[in-house]
């Protein structure tokens, strides 16, 4: 198994999640997995040790780091039993990770890598992935070129970026290529259009809606992601406050930052 960067740090590794994605395989899915059973009960002193009973290869050691791969798929008993088994060789604050390494036939991996600094950004991010990062503007971003083995990994690169493109800015995806399997991520401003009512529209901003006579409302407690957000929400609201009613906005709040619009029957 060659173990990448991507591969290390993209795989899912919460095993509730991998074991709900090996739920869809057939029943004999580890018919040549290590019996995990009685590797899991032994006394392993090291992970050399450790990853031979579960049937694995180890590829690369250093330090405390390690790979073990070549691992037949297991059905969700072995697999939550390997995890488990493996799990005590890899001690915080490293990484722990796994997926799959091979698709035909199908084989596992486990890792154990040094975490890498929080990313702090949208281009942070689509770096750990291996992406092909692009700024259009202060705002406005796409990460493409994401290679993955399959899709498993898709929920948690979408999961990674969004952070980073607050309301009213909107994230898009969509597959670019299937041999590599890769996918892409653009982050750009949404534009109200009549299909989307008031209500959801302050619901987007993770705002409170209130609505008055006269077809007056408030869409009010608006977080601010970023120094460009306030006016990016000013023209995303404005379509629903057509003269001559009275559109106003204001901060109420700088810790958190929050602010809030109004659109009012003049006096």
């Amino acid at each position: 198994m060659t173990t990448t960067k991507h591969w290390q740090k993209s795989i899912l590794g919460v095993v509730a999640v991998a074991a709900a994605l090996l739920a869809g395989c057939s029943d004999d899915g580890g018919s040549n997995a290590a019996d995990t059973s009685e590797a899991v009960t032994e006394e392993t002193a090291t992970i050399v040790d450790a990853c031979m009973a579960v049937g694995g290869t180890l590829t690369q050691q250093s330090g405390d780091t390690w790979d073990c791969g070549d691992i037949a798929e297991p059905n969700e008993v072995e697999f939550t039993q390997i995890n488990d088994f493996l799990a005590p060789f890899c001690p915080e604050p490293l990484g722990y990770s796994n997926g799959y390494t091979s698709t035909e036939p199908p084989t596992m991996g486990w890792s154990c890598w040094v975490r890498d600094e929080a990313a702090t950004s949208a281009d942070g991010v689509c770096a750990q992935f291996d992406g092909a990062y692009e700024a259009f503007n202060d705002l406005e971003w796409s990460c493409l070129d994401v290679t993955m083995a399959d899709d498993s990994t898709f929920g948690t690169v979408e999961e990674s970026l969004a952070p980073y493109c607050p309301a009213p800015l909107g994230l898009s995806n969509g597959q670019l290529s299937s041999e590599p399997l890769q996918y892409g991520w653009s982050c750009s401003v949404v534009t109200l259009t009549d299909d989307i009512t008031l209500q959801q529209a302050c619901d987007f901003l993770h705002g409170t809606l209130e609505t008055r006579d006269g077809g007056a409302w408030t869409c009010t407690d608006v977080p601010l992601a970023n120094d460009g957000s306030y006016m990016l929400v000013q023209d995303f609201l404005a379509p629903r406050c057509l003269p001559p009613m009275e559109y106003t906005s204001g901060n109420l709040s700088d810790d958190p930052p929050l602010a809030g619009w109004s659109c009012s029957v003049p006096a």
